[in-house]
């Protein structure tokens, strides 16, 4: 469901939240063989990494190029910021764990590392939950737009199927980022692949959270390729993995 802000002490839980300490919001970006978008990448978290809410783990999820490199040194005496570097990669929602594993805030994010999504997008949906009559049982999550027709297609036949299989709306799962409070994802044993996203949805229903929706612009990769997105049958086949851990995992 979408949800405006009713502006119920969003400043006031703000200045709370300083008052507390540092960062109340983790965004999470794994990458994965990303050398060319890490500097655009490390400046646009920069400048959202100005507010005193938020602070970046970047996950280097085992890449066999120069991400590593790169990435230390465009972070040099950046404030807000942590590396977490995987020596093997352990997927999409393995290297997501693994920065929620030193995450200490209140609240996480994940977007992908691929410069498809704003990290902007993480604050404005974080704003927007803090605003909701539900704070603090309240997760958020984006609504794709830009996004072209087939794929648009293919999302409302597989949130149609899982939705019927597990007996809750799980409507547009993909969609990053995710914003949930900590608490739920800690000491659980989280799915290592794009799975992540579809349990999580489902988890945010099942614990009984409210779930705030909010429109997100979803771009073009700016540079390399996708690992798994590479046409009709990869993505028939991811489809069919994510059922199938939906069938075994989500129905019992």
């Amino acid at each position: 469901m979408l949800e405006r802000s009713h502006g119920i002490g969003v400043e006031k839980r703000i200045g709370d939240m300083q008052a507390r300490g540092s960062s109340r919001l983790t965004i999470v970006i794994p990458v994965y063989n990303e050398e060319r978008s890490i500097p655009t990448l490390v400046t646009t978290c920069h400048e959202v990494s100005s507010q005193e809410l938020i602070e970046f783990v970047i996950v280097e999820n085992g890449s066999s190029d120069n991400s590593l490199e790169i990435l230390t040194s465009e972070l040099r005496d950046l404030e807000n910021f942590r590396v977490v570097s995987i020596k093997e990669n352990c997927g999409f929602g393995g290297g997501i764990a693994k920065g929620i594993q030193v995450a200490d805030t209140d609240f996480v994010a994940w977007i992908p590392g691929n410069l498809k999504v704003h990290p902007q997008s993480c604050l404005d949906g974080f704003k927007l939950l803090l605003a909701s009559e539900h704070y603090p049982e309240v997760a958020a999550k984006a609504l794709r737009t830009g996004r072209p027709l087939y794929d648009r297609t293919a999302t409302m036949a597989v949130s149609t199927l899982w939705s019927i299989m597990t007996r809750k709306v799980l409507w547009d799962t993909g969609a990053p980022p995710t914003i949930v409070p900590r608490r739920l994802m800690v000491d659980r044993d989280l799915p290592p692949g794009y799975e992540l996203e579809v349990f999580v949805t489902w988890l945010i229903k099942k614990s009984g959270l409210y779930l705030l929706r909010f429109p997100v612009h979803y771009g073009e990769r700016k540079h390399g390729k996708s690992r798994w997105n590479t046409d009709f049958l990869a993505q028939m086949k991811l489809t069919f993995h994510i059922s199938n851990f939906v069938r075994k995992e989500m129905m019992k």
